[in-house]
């Protein structure tokens, strides 16, 4: 979980929001078949990029807006498309979202399905 703060923190020290860690996905594709812009432009479709640290039902700076490009090209790449949907008015607020490089990524373990039968909010 980049961003981090914390070293190697457990999915529920994240959940807590003390950390400094950010919860995210790490999407692996072959450029060959859809491209990193494509990916992004879905990324901006399925969130909300201009509320800062919450998405849906969750609420906290481990929710907020991010990309993590893996190199120069895409960090260009998701610059330049949050330039071209900011000056395209599409939201009535400025996207939010951060574009960083990736650090270390670290997996969650397998506790969410858990967490939400203890009764953690889902969707």
């Amino acid at each position: 979980m980049p961003g981090e703060i914390t070293p190697e923190p457990t999915y529920r020290l994240v959940c807590g929001g003390t950390t400094g860690n950010a919860e995210v996905v790490n999407v692996s594709f072959d450029p060959d078949v859809i491209s990193y812009r494509t990916l992004i432009e879905v990324f901006f479709v399925i969130h909300d990029p201009i509320t800062r640290n919450w998405q849906g039902a969750d609420v906290g700076t481990q929710y907020r807006s991010m990309l993590l490009p893996k190199d120069a090209e895409q960090h260009a790449v998701a610059e330049g498309l949050i330039r071209y949907l900011q000056s395209e008015g599409r939201w009535p607020d400025p996207i939010v979202t951060e574009v960083k490089n990736l650090g270390t990524f670290y997996p969650a373990e397998t506790l969410e399905p858990v967490c939400c039968l203890s009764g953690c909010r889902s969707y």
